[in-house]
C-alpha cells in the first residue's frame, strides 16, 4: 500500500520537528555531558591517528595518549555534583593531558562511529561537538522520514508510535550526542522499519524496493559500526522480521531475506572479532557465586531496565527525571501489549513475544556470564534499541500493511502524556546544566548561569525546543489515529 500525499506531508512535518527538537537538546547540553563522554570524545579526536595538538602519543607511557584537557575533563567539574552548573568547565584549556581510557587503547567499540565523527573534530571543541550533534540529529531525522514514506502505512504508523513512546526521554538525549548509542538506536530502528517493509515487497522492479534495501544496509552499518551489542541486535531484528512476515513471504522475497541475514551475520562477525574480554564482576553488589541464585535474582529484577528507559537518569546518570514520566511510560507499554494481545493469535504476536524474550534474556545471560547483578555494568540505554523493536512490532496489525490505529481519546491521552513528559525532561536537562543549586525543577528564582553551547542562546533554545516538542506530539497524534477516509477498524476488542 503506497503512501499518499497527506502521509508524506505528516512525515515531513514530524521529521523536521524531530530534527529541531534533537538539535535543541544538543545545544543545551554541555561538552562531555553524555555517559562516558571522556572515553568517546577522546576516541573521536584520536580516530584519525596521531595528529599534533589533537591526539599525540604520551612520551611517558606507551599505553597513554595526549588529548586536549577539554575532552578528557569536560565533565569532571559538574558530573555527580548537582550544586554545580556547566560553566565550571569554561576554565579548561586545550592543553594536552594523558589518557588511557580511549578506544584506540581499549578496543571496546567498533571504530566506524568514531571515524565518522572524527571528520568534524577541530581545534574549537565546543563548535566541533555542536556540529557532531547536529549531524547525528539530521541523520536520525532523515532516516525517520525515509522510513515513514517508503514503508506501508501499517509499518509507518508502528514506526511513528515506537518513536514517540521509546524516545522519551532517553532517546531524545542520546541521539543528539557524541555517544555511540546515538547510532545504535537510529540504526536498529531504521533496520527494523526498512527490513520488515522490504520483506513485504515482491518485486525488485521498483525504486521503492531498492531504497528500502539501501535503508537496511545503512541501518545495519550504523548499528554495527557504533556498538557491539547493537551489532548483535541486527540478528534479533532479523528473526523478529522473519517471524512477523511468515515463511511464505520470506520465500517470496528471498533476496530481501538474504540481505537482512547477511547484515545480521556481518554484525555477529564484528561482535566476535571485536569483543573484549569479559571479566568477573567486582562491584560492591557482585555475586560471589554466579550460579542458579544469581540467575533467579536477575530474572525477576531485569524489568527494572524498562523503568529506567523512561526515568533515566540522564547525563552521567545524575540528572533525575520526575517520576511522572516513568510511571506513565510503563502504563503505555502495558497499553501497547494489551492492544496486541487483544488481536488474538497471529505471527505479529509471536514476533512481539520473541522481541520481549530477547529484551529480557540478553541482559540476564550477559550478567550471568559476567557474575554481575542487575544494576551493574548494563544500563537501560544499551537495551533501548531492543525496546524500540518490541514496541514497534507490538504496534503492528496482523495484516502488517494495514494501520492499527488507537481510539481517538486514547491517542489524545498518549500524546498528551508523552508530550508533557518530553517537555519536562527537556526542561530538567536544560536547567541541570544552566543553574546552580538543588532547587525545585520549576523554581523561578534560580539564575541561569551557563547559557548553552552558543553563548547567550539558552532561553531562545529552550523556547524553540518546547515548541518543537509540542509540534512533534501534535503531528504524532495524526499517526496514531485512523484516517477519516479509511475503513473502520476496532483498536481494542476482547480477546476470544
Amino acid at each position: 500500500m503506497a503512501q499518499n500525499g497527506p502521509m508524506r506531508v505528516r512525515a515531513s512535518l514530524l521529521s523536521v520537528a524531530v530534527f529541531v527538537l534533537f538539535a535543541c537538546w544538543g545545544l543545551i547540553s554541555p561538552v562531555g555531558s553524555s555517559p562516558d563522554d571522556d572515553y568517546h570524545l577522546a576516541s573521536i579526536w584520536c580516530a584519525g591517528g596521531l595528529v599534533e595538538d589533537f591526539c599525540e602519543q604520551s612520551p611517558n607511557d606507551p599505553d597513554e595518549l595526549l588529548v586536549p584537557e577539554e575532552l578528557a575533563a569536560g565533565h569532571a567539574c559538574y558530573a555527580f555534583r548537582p550544586e554545580r552548573n556547566a560553566s565550571c568547565a569554561d576554565d579548561l584549556t586545550s592543553s594536552p593531558v594523558s589518557v588511557n581510557h580511549v578506544n584506540q587503547k581499549k578496543g571496546l567499540y567498533p571504530g566506524v562511529f568514531y571515524g565518522v565523527m572524527g571528520l568534524f573534530a577541530g581545534s574549537d571543541v565546543d563548535f566541533s561537538v555542536l556540529v557532531m550533534r547536529v549531524v547525528n540529529s539530521a541523520l536520525a531525522a532523515l532516516l525517520l522520514f525515509g522510513s515513514l514514506v517508503l514503508a506501508p502505512k501499517g509499518i509507518a504508523r508502528a514506526l511513528a508510535t515506537a518513536t514517540l513512546i521509546v524516545y522519551v526521554p532517553l532517546g531524545l538525549f542520546l541521539i543528539p550526542s557524541t555517544n555511540p548509542s546515538s547510532w545504535a538506536l537510529t540504526g536498529v530502528s531504521t533496520f527494523w522499519a526498512c527490513g520488515v517493509s522490504l520483506l513485504l515487497r515482491t518485486s525488485w522492479h521498483s525504486g521503492r524496493t531498492w531504497f528500502l534495501a539501501g535503508g537496511v544496509v545503512v541501518g545495519g552499518i550504523l548499528a554495527a559500526g557504533a556498538r557491539l551489542d547493537a551489532a548483535v541486535y541486527l540478528s534479533i531484528v532479523t528473526v523478529v522480521a522473519f517471524v512477523a512476515v511468515g515463511v511464505r513471504q520470506v520465500r517470496a522475497n528471498v533476496a530481501g531475506a538474504l540481505l537482512m541475514a547477511f547484515m545480521a551475520l556481518w554484525g555477529l562477525v564484528i561482535y566476535w572479532t571485536t569483543q573484549p574480554t569479559v571479566t568477573q564482576g567486582r562491584g560492591p553488589t557482585s555475586a560471589d557465586d554466579p550460579g542458579p541464585l544469581l540467575f533467579l535474582n536477575n530474572a525477576v529484577d531485569v524489568p527494572r531496565y524498562m523503568w529506567e528507559s523512561f526515568s533515566g537518569p540522564l547525563g552521567w546518570l545524575d540528572t533525575a527525571i520526575p517520576a511522572f514520566m516513568p510511571t506513565f511510560g510503563l502504563m503505555l507499554l502495558g497499553a501497547v501489549a494489551y492492544r496486541q494481545l487483544s488481536q488474538g493469535a497471529s505471527r505479529v504476536l509471536l514476533a512481539s513475544t520473541f522481541a520481549l524474550v530477547a529484551y529480557l534474556a540478553v541482559p540476564v545471560v550477559f550478567l550471568q556470564l559476567s557474575g554481575l547483578q542487575v544494576g551493574e555494568l548494563i544500563q537501560a540505554r544499551y537495551l533501548l534499541p531492543i525496546l524500540f523493536v518490541l514496541v514497534a512490532t507490538a504496534s503492528l496489525a496482523p495484516r502488517m500493511r494495514r494501520p492499527f490505529p488507537w481510539p481517538r481519546p486514547a491517542a489524545l491521552l498518549v500524546v498528551t502524556v508523552l508530550g508533557v513528559g518530553a517537555g519536562v525532561a527537556f526542561w530538567s536537562n536544560a536547567r541541570r546544566y544552566a543553574t546552580s543549586g538543588n532547587g525545585s525543577v520549576f523554581d523561578p528564582r534560580t539564575e541561569i548561569v551557563w547559557t548553552g553551547l552558543i553563548p547567550g542562546s539558552w532561553w531562545i533554545v529552550v523556547s524553540v525546543g518546547l515548541v518543537a516538542t509540542a509540534v512533534v506530539f501534535t503531528v504524532g497524534y495524526s499517526f496514531l489515529i485512523r484516517e477519516r477516509t479509511g475503513s473502520p477498524r476496532v483498536a481494542f476488542r476482547p480477546a476470544t
